[in-house]
Formats: C-alpha cells, sequence, structure tokens
C-alpha cells in the first residue's frame, strides 16, 4: 500500500468521507487524491493533531501493524521529519539486486526506509537505498563507492534520457540494466542520437573493470548518486 492508500484506509475506518476529512484539516477538495509519495511535515502535523489516534509510522512505512500509535507522535516526528517533507524509499540490500532491476513487483515487497528531504519538487521522483557490491567505483578518497556502502539513487525521469545525461552536476549513476543488473559507474561519453552510453569505473584497475557500452532503452531506471553512507 502506499501513503495514499494507508490514508484513505484510516479515513475509511474512521467513518469519514475523504471530502470530510480534507474539510477537517483545511486543504481543498481532492488533495489526498493528489497525494504520490509523501505529505508535507506541516500538513502531517495538522493530520496528527486532528487525529490521534493515526499512527504515523504506519501511515509513511507501512511498518506498525496496527492504525494507532505505539509512541509519542512529537518526538517521531521531530527526530525523522527535521527536514519540510519525508517520502518512503524501497532499500535494497545485495541479495535482492539479482531481481529489482526488472521486476517492479518484486520492488514493491522490498523493505522501505523514511527519507527526510528539503525540496517537494523531488517527491514525485524514484528513490532508492541501493548497497555497493564491488569496488567498481573506489577511488581510494572518501568520496568513493566501496563495497558495503549505502548509496541514496534518485531516478532520472526518462523524459530526459534522450536530451542527455548532465554529467558535470552528478559523476556517478546507478542503472538498472536489464542484462548486468545494478551498476554504479560513471559516463564516459554519450552519443544520444542513439542512445548509447559508454560507462566507465572510476576504479583505475581497468583489467578488472573495463568500460563498456549499454543502450538506455535496456535500463529500466537510470539514477543519479544523491549521497552515500558508509558505517565507520
Amino acid at each position: 500500500m502506499s501513503v495514499k492508500e494507508r490514508l484513505k484506509s484510516f479515513i475509511k475506518r474512521e467513518g469519514l468521507s475523504v471530502k470530510a476529512f480534507e474539510e477537517s484539516i483545511g486543504v481543498s477538495n481532492g488533495y489526498v487524491n493528489s497525494i504520490s509519495k509523501g505529505i508535507g511535515k506541516r500538513k502531517l502535523e495538522t493530520i496528527l493533531e486532528k487525529y490521534p489516534k493515526l499512527s504515523l509510522e504506519w501511515l509513511l512505512t507501512g511498518k506498525s501493524p496496527e492504525h494507532f500509535a505505539s509512541e509519542p507522535k512529537d518526538d517521531y516526528l521531530k527526530n525523522l521529519l527535521a527536514p519540510t517533507y519525508a517520502t518512503c524509499i524501497p532499500k535494497i540490500h545485495k541479495t535482492a539486486l539479482a531481481h529489482v532491476f526488472y521486476d517492479k513487483h518484486h520492488m514493491s515487497t522490498l523493505d522501505k526506509e523514511v527519507l527526510p528531504i528539503h525540496d517537494d519538487t523531488v517527491l514525485d521522483a524514484d528513490w532508492f537505498k541501493i548497497e555497493v557490491t564491488d569496488m567498481a567505483m573506489n577511488t581510494g578518497s572518501k568520496h568513493a563507492l566501496v563495497e558495503g556502502d549505502w548509496a541514496y539513487c534518485k531516478a532520472i525521469s526518462k523524459q530526459f534520457w534522450k536530451e542527455g545525461f548532465d554529467t558535470t552536476a552528478s559523476k556517478m549513476f546507478c542503472f538498472f540494466h536489464n542484462e548486468h543488473g545494478i551498476l554504479f559507474r560513471a559516463i564516459r561519453h554519450q552519443d544520444v542520437a542513439s542512445g548509447t552510453l559508454t560507462i566507465c569505473a572510476l576504479n583505475p584497475d581497468k583489467a578488472k573493470f573495463p568500460d563498456f557500452k549499454i543502450k538506455v532503452s535496456e535500463c529500466s531506471f537510470i539514477c543519479s548518486v544523491i549521497n552515500v553512507l558508509r558505517e565507520l
């Protein structure tokens, strides 16, 4: 279930119509149906103030089995949503990498994590937290990707694939490739007309990590690597 579906389920359980719920939290008719991947912090605060029985954790992640809160919402909201917005993203462990690049149903069954963000314009983007499984992007610097890291990746909308990828704004990309699986690579060259990319590892060992070509049409997602989590 999505955030919108869980909210509708709660509204139904409360015996309300969607319109009555929207009026009670001071939003225009159609707000609930417009929810895509997340709800702004101010809206969440209003909803929780009006409906204290609603579990914030269940609403955002679906993890809590019941609608009723099991912890103080003020502390949970303060700690979780210091930024203004939040979205729920799949957490892709290395054991799941063989499936997620082609099977969206399988992806929907993966563990989820709440990702606090500052910009509501990226709420509609697909986000992923992916475990790094090789040393292809290891340059030896603190900004490298190494095995065991977790990469936060934001999908680039397919409408921009034909225009070429901005390699100045993003140095590392994540490709959900139909044959090679999930790959972390840089883009060395792009032929926009044919949709062909030459992708490369940043690891200097080219014998182990050679450059090769892929077609963008062979990918289900192409993402920018936004941030990296490394356990020390």
